[in-house]
Protein backbone atom coordinates (compact mmCIF):
# COMPACT_ATOMS: atom_id res chain seq x y z
CA UNK A 1 0.00 0.00 0.00
CA UNK A 2 2.69 2.47 0.71
CA UNK A 3 4.22 2.15 -2.33
CA UNK A 4 1.14 3.72 -4.20
CA UNK A 5 1.23 6.83 -1.57
CA UNK A 6 -1.01 5.90 0.58
CA UNK A 7 0.78 5.51 3.84
CA UNK A 8 -2.28 6.16 6.21
CA UNK A 9 -3.50 2.61 4.97
CA UNK A 10 -0.20 1.33 4.93
CA UNK A 11 0.82 1.47 8.42
CA UNK A 12 -1.72 -0.62 10.07
CA UNK A 13 -0.61 -3.59 7.97
CA UNK A 14 3.16 -2.73 9.39
CA UNK A 15 1.95 -2.71 12.70
CA UNK A 16 -0.31 -6.06 12.56
CA UNK A 17 2.42 -7.80 10.43
CA UNK A 18 5.14 -7.04 13.29
CA UNK A 19 2.66 -8.39 16.09
CA UNK A 20 2.25 -11.09 13.95
CA UNK A 21 6.10 -11.88 13.59
CA UNK A 22 6.95 -10.93 17.20
CA UNK A 23 4.14 -13.12 18.82
CA UNK A 24 5.26 -16.08 16.88
CA UNK A 25 7.97 -18.29 18.88
CA UNK A 26 9.55 -19.07 15.04
CA UNK A 27 9.56 -15.52 13.78
CA UNK A 28 11.93 -14.01 11.93
CA UNK A 29 13.16 -11.23 14.09
CA UNK A 30 14.94 -9.63 10.93
CA UNK A 31 11.76 -9.18 8.75
CA UNK A 32 10.41 -7.28 11.95
CA UNK A 33 13.16 -5.10 12.24
CA UNK A 34 12.90 -4.40 8.61
CA UNK A 35 9.35 -3.48 8.95
CA UNK A 36 10.35 -1.22 12.25
CA UNK A 37 12.80 0.29 10.10
CA UNK A 38 10.07 1.07 7.48
CA UNK A 39 7.47 1.70 10.21
CA UNK A 40 10.11 4.60 11.59
CA UNK A 41 10.09 6.46 8.50
CA UNK A 42 6.60 6.24 8.25
CA UNK A 43 6.29 7.61 11.45
CA UNK A 44 9.47 10.31 11.01
CA UNK A 45 7.75 11.75 8.20
CA UNK A 46 4.53 12.23 9.69
CA UNK A 47 6.64 13.90 12.46
CA UNK A 48 5.90 11.74 15.22
CA UNK A 49 9.30 11.67 16.42
CA UNK A 50 8.96 9.55 19.48
CA UNK A 51 6.97 6.50 17.65
CA UNK A 52 9.65 6.62 14.86
CA UNK A 53 12.56 6.77 17.46
CA UNK A 54 11.10 3.99 19.22
CA UNK A 55 10.98 1.67 15.84
CA UNK A 56 14.28 2.45 15.00
CA UNK A 57 15.87 1.87 18.26
CA UNK A 58 14.17 -1.46 18.56
CA UNK A 59 14.87 -2.36 14.77
CA UNK A 60 18.79 -1.48 15.68
CA UNK A 61 19.12 -3.56 18.90
CA UNK A 62 17.83 -6.53 16.20
CA UNK A 63 20.44 -5.77 13.65
CA UNK A 64 23.21 -5.35 16.30
CA UNK A 65 22.27 -8.63 17.58
CA UNK A 66 22.25 -10.37 14.46
CA UNK A 67 24.59 -9.07 12.53
CA UNK A 68 26.99 -7.21 15.19
CA UNK A 69 27.69 -3.60 15.47
CA UNK A 70 30.26 -3.22 12.68
CA UNK A 71 27.52 -3.79 10.31
CA UNK A 72 26.01 -2.29 7.37
CA UNK A 73 22.30 -2.71 8.91
CA UNK A 74 23.85 -0.91 11.84
CA UNK A 75 25.37 1.79 9.59
CA UNK A 76 21.95 2.53 8.12
CA UNK A 77 19.78 2.85 11.32
CA UNK A 78 22.54 5.33 12.98
CA UNK A 79 21.80 7.14 9.46
CA UNK A 80 18.37 6.93 10.04
CA UNK A 81 18.31 7.73 13.25
CA UNK A 82 20.57 10.26 12.88
CA UNK A 83 18.24 12.16 10.47
CA UNK A 84 15.46 11.17 12.65
CA UNK A 85 17.00 13.52 15.29
CA UNK A 86 18.23 15.96 12.81
CA UNK A 87 14.24 16.80 12.04
CA UNK A 88 13.81 16.80 15.31
CA UNK A 89 16.65 19.67 15.96
CA UNK A 90 18.22 17.60 18.09
CA UNK A 91 21.50 18.13 16.15
CA UNK A 92 24.46 17.08 19.02
CA UNK A 93 22.44 13.64 18.49
CA UNK A 94 22.55 13.73 15.23
CA UNK A 95 25.73 14.18 15.19
CA UNK A 96 26.63 11.35 17.12
CA UNK A 97 24.43 9.08 15.09
CA UNK A 98 25.95 10.09 12.18
CA UNK A 99 29.96 9.68 13.29
CA UNK A 100 28.54 6.37 14.09
CA UNK A 101 27.53 5.26 10.88
CA UNK A 102 30.85 7.01 9.46
CA UNK A 103 33.44 4.97 11.40
CA UNK A 104 31.15 1.35 10.31
CA UNK A 105 31.15 2.18 7.28
CA UNK A 106 34.95 3.64 6.53
CA UNK A 107 35.75 -0.03 7.75
CA UNK A 108 32.98 -1.80 5.46
CA UNK A 109 33.19 0.26 2.37
CA UNK A 110 36.36 2.23 2.55
CA UNK A 111 36.41 6.08 2.37
CA UNK A 112 35.74 6.47 -1.32
CA UNK A 113 31.91 5.04 -1.34
CA UNK A 114 28.75 6.59 -1.93
CA UNK A 115 27.78 4.91 1.81
CA UNK A 116 30.62 7.06 3.31
CA UNK A 117 30.09 10.08 1.17
CA UNK A 118 26.72 10.17 2.69
CA UNK A 119 27.53 9.81 6.52
CA UNK A 120 30.56 12.87 5.83
CA UNK A 121 27.72 14.69 4.09
CA UNK A 122 25.19 14.58 6.85
CA UNK A 123 27.86 15.30 9.72
CA UNK A 124 28.75 18.45 7.94
CA UNK A 125 25.18 19.47 7.89
CA UNK A 126 24.71 18.36 11.38
CA UNK A 127 27.73 20.78 11.90
CA UNK A 128 25.91 23.07 9.66
CA UNK A 129 22.90 23.54 11.21
CA UNK A 130 24.68 24.10 14.52
CA UNK A 131 26.23 27.28 13.32
CA UNK A 132 29.83 25.63 13.17
CA UNK A 133 30.60 26.76 9.81
CA UNK A 134 34.18 25.63 9.77
CA UNK A 135 33.75 22.13 11.09
CA UNK A 136 31.03 21.70 8.22
CA UNK A 137 33.08 23.06 5.36
CA UNK A 138 35.79 20.61 6.30
CA UNK A 139 32.97 17.53 6.38
CA UNK A 140 31.32 18.69 3.02
CA UNK A 141 35.14 19.04 1.90
CA UNK A 142 35.47 15.12 2.97
CA UNK A 143 32.06 13.79 1.80
CA UNK A 144 32.81 15.37 -2.20
CA UNK A 145 36.49 14.12 -1.92
CA UNK A 146 34.69 10.41 -0.92
CA UNK A 147 31.99 10.99 -3.58
CA UNK A 148 34.62 12.06 -5.97
CA UNK A 149 34.32 8.69 -7.97
CA UNK A 150 30.64 9.22 -8.16
CA UNK A 151 30.03 12.64 -9.59
CA UNK A 152 26.84 12.38 -11.46
CA UNK A 153 25.36 10.78 -8.32
CA UNK A 154 22.10 12.62 -6.32
CA UNK A 155 23.91 12.84 -3.54
CA UNK A 156 27.18 14.26 -4.85
CA UNK A 157 24.80 17.39 -6.44
CA UNK A 158 23.22 17.65 -3.24
CA UNK A 159 26.38 18.14 -0.80
CA UNK A 160 28.03 20.32 -3.60
CA UNK A 161 25.13 22.37 -3.28
CA UNK A 162 24.72 22.20 0.57
CA UNK A 163 28.80 23.37 0.63
CA UNK A 164 27.29 26.25 -1.46
CA UNK A 165 25.02 27.41 0.58
CA UNK A 166 27.05 27.39 3.79
CA UNK A 167 29.51 29.41 1.85
CA UNK A 168 27.24 32.16 1.19
CA UNK A 169 25.91 31.52 4.73
CA UNK A 170 29.14 31.73 6.17
CA UNK A 171 31.85 34.11 3.91
CA UNK A 172 34.08 34.08 7.12
CA UNK A 173 34.81 30.60 5.79
CA UNK A 174 37.36 30.74 3.49
CA UNK A 175 38.15 29.29 0.34
CA UNK A 176 40.59 28.85 -1.89
CA UNK A 177 41.12 29.71 -5.40
CA UNK A 178 42.56 27.19 -7.51
CA UNK A 179 44.91 27.95 -10.16
CA UNK A 180 46.80 25.40 -12.43
CA UNK A 181 49.39 25.66 -10.29
CA UNK A 182 47.33 25.04 -7.01
CA UNK A 183 45.29 22.76 -8.15
CA UNK A 184 47.21 19.76 -8.01
CA UNK A 185 48.67 20.56 -4.53
CA UNK A 186 45.65 21.32 -3.17
CA UNK A 187 44.16 18.09 -4.45
CA UNK A 188 46.78 15.61 -3.19
CA UNK A 189 46.24 17.82 0.31
CA UNK A 190 42.63 16.99 0.16
CA UNK A 191 43.06 13.59 -0.80
CA UNK A 192 45.60 12.78 2.13
CA UNK A 193 43.16 14.05 4.87
CA UNK A 194 41.15 11.95 7.35
CA UNK A 195 38.08 11.31 6.89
Amino acid sequence: LDAVGDINQAMPFYQEAIEALESNVAHDPLLAANLRNNLGMIYRDRHELEAAEAHYLKALSVFEAHHGACSEPVAAMHNNIGALYQAASHLDRALEMHMRARDIRLKLTGPHSIDTGQSLGNIAAAYHGLGKSEEAAIYYLRALRALSNHQDSELFQITNENFGVLIEQYPEVTTIKLTEESRPKLQNALMEMPL
